[in-house]
């Protein structure tokens, strides 16, 4: 017997097809957690055996962990490390210090807990990252979400990252800032007060943050189209900057101007930003060189730029839609670069809001690649009105192939990335400091067990850093300073008087009441 099949009425098909591209993206959200919580742990587990590291580890634990209301207060009105770090610049990054407070609270100084926060920082930036394309209503778009999130794990810039807790300040920002763009597609007040206050919260991390109301008005443009979406934009930015400007009123204030490491003016500005592009372009395309002397970097940098703008301009061309996103994310990419101009130095982890965008167009691109390399055309037809008249063009073989091509260029890409990561090199300087930072802390300890007033000891083997290595894309790995080891001394003997300094001319001796620690970056003869 012939069967046949009811169609509901147009309204209820609409209605059903909503629901169903909801239930979809929902359960395509489900996996990303699962699948970037597998990919963190997988290539970042060992910073979790990893000792304290990063010149500036000790001393922001020493002055942001709460004992009394007066520590509470001073997490919200001192300089980042109190003191520590005031030959070399003035920072305010409350937030920055809050979260190691809540780490002492739980850990006090065992290095598992700070590190732990750090892998979970990570987890959440990617998954954030994903979450900017998990809802889209195109299944293929949806994939862009897995996508973004691999690409972000595997990308080098984060082995400058994770395993230094004081350089978290630069995730909490940006976790801020991807938090604040998906808070603009829901709906009413909360779609303006949310990106305002995730604003605030990505400054208070790092001032990085302060670019975040130009984010929030070029992405609503580029996910938004018809009357008021640009009332709305500048609408949402400038109560962004509201919520903002209090905070770096409040951190004028304590750090007695500008702050950074140097003040600068405008003429340095734009010197600095001269200046430290090329370090940008560095480490956000062409992270180490992964093609060792076959390439000079400077050509392998333009010819990575050069690729992926071609293929930006000739996706854009077909999809509105992909062309909006397209324009935010080189915003983003260039007004990360504009604030960093103000810090008056570059480090390489700076590259985090650089990489973040170009996670994004990477995604992007990947997706629109396989789309057209499938035969599957835009996946935005609603918003190209000429999508039929294009139709021949889509489906011609030598358009599609220039597509697979592309794609495939794209995976060699982030093979040449994911290469470095540690399932599949291992990188010896992070565990070669750590080592060094146990055994150098726990001779200062037996040292320091047996001193009395007015003595002084040196120490010998202080691990100041482990230099770059050709081929890694790790730059400097991090340990100990003059002022990290005074910050320890202050923090685990806080009944002694006890003054930490390299060994050099002209050091005054140890007063009568004072112990004085000489260090020497060299091992012991």
């Amino acid at each position: 017997m012939a069967q046949y099949r009811r169609f509901p009425a147009p309204e209820k098909t609409i209605g059903a097809r909503k629901r169903s591209q909801a239930i979809d993206a929902n359960k395509w959200n489900r996996w990303l957690l699962p699948i970037a919580a597998v990919l963190a742990f997988s290539i970042y587990h060992d910073v979790l055996s990893y000792s304290h590291l990063g010149h500036d580890s000790y001393p922001i634990i020493k002055s942001a962990r709460v004992e009394s209301f007066g520590d509470f207060l001073g997490t919200f009105s001192e300089r980042l490390m109190d003191g520590y770090y005031d030959h070399k610049g003035h920072f305010y990054r409350p937030l920055l210090n809050a979260s190691f407070a809540l780490d002492y609270a739980v850990w006090k100084l065992n290095p598992f807990g700070y590190h732990l926060t750090d892998l979970l920082l990570l987890l959440i930036a990617a998954v954030l990252a994903g979450s900017l394309f998990a809802r889209a209503p195109d299944p293929l778009v949806r994939a862009g979400a897995l996508v973004a999130v691999v690409f972000f794990l595997f990308h080098p810039v984060h082995l400058n990252v994770v395993p230094v807790a004081p350089r978290r300040a630069d995730m909490i920002a940006l976790v801020f800032m991807l938090a604040a763009l998906l808070a603009t597609r829901l709906e009413g007040k909360r779609g303006i007060v949310l990106p305002a206050l995730f604003t605030l919260l990505a400054a208070a991390g790092k001032e990085t943050g302060a670019i975040t109301p130009v984010l929030l008005a070029a992405w609503i443009r580029a996910e938004n189209r018809g009357p008021g979406t640009v009332a709305r934009a500048l609408r949402t930015a400038g109560l962004a900057i509201v919520f903002a400007a209090p905070y770096f009123i409040v951190r004028a204030l304590v750090v007695g101007g500008a702050g950074g490491h140097a003040e600068v003016s405008i003429a340095a500005v734009i010197e600095n930003a001269l200046r430290i592009f090329p370090e940008m372009q560095r480490g956000t395309f062409y992270p180490y060189p992964f093609l060792g002397t076959l390439v000079v970097p400077w050509m392998a940098r333009i010819a990575i730029i050069v690729f992926v703008a071609a293929g930006m301009i000739a996706f854009a061309v077909r999809d509105p839609l992909l062309r909006r996103y397209f324009a935010a994310c080189t915003l983003w990419f260039f007004a990360a670069w504009g604030i960093h101009a103000f810090s008056g130095s570059i480090s390489p982890w700076y590259a985090l809001h650089t990489i973040a965008p170009f996670t994004l167009v990477f995604a992007l691109l990947t997706i629109a690649a396989v789309r057209v390399a499938l035969g599957r055309g835009d996946g935005h037809a609603r918003d190209n009105a000429s999508a039929r008249d294009n139709a021949s063009a889509r489906d011609n073989a030598l358009v599609r192939g220039l597509a697979g091509l592309f794609a495939a260029g794209l995976i060699v890409l982030f093979v040449c990335y994911a290469k470095s990561a540690e399932p599949f090199a291992r990188h010896p300087q992070w565990p070669f400091v750590s080592e060094r930072t146990h055994q150098f802390l726990a001779d200062l300890d037996e040292q320091m067990a047996r001193a009395n007033p007015g003595d002084t000891f040196t120490v010998y083997g202080l691990p100041y850093g482990a230099p770059r290595q050709p081929g890694t894309p790790i730059f400097v790995a991090a340990g100990l300073s003059d002022y990290t080891v005074q910050a320890y001394v202050d923090m685990l003997y806080p009944e002694r008087k006890v003054r930490a300094t390299f060994l050099r001319p002209g050091v005054p001796a140890a007063a009568s009441d004072e112990v004085l620690i000489l260090l020497r970056v060299e091992q012991k003869p």
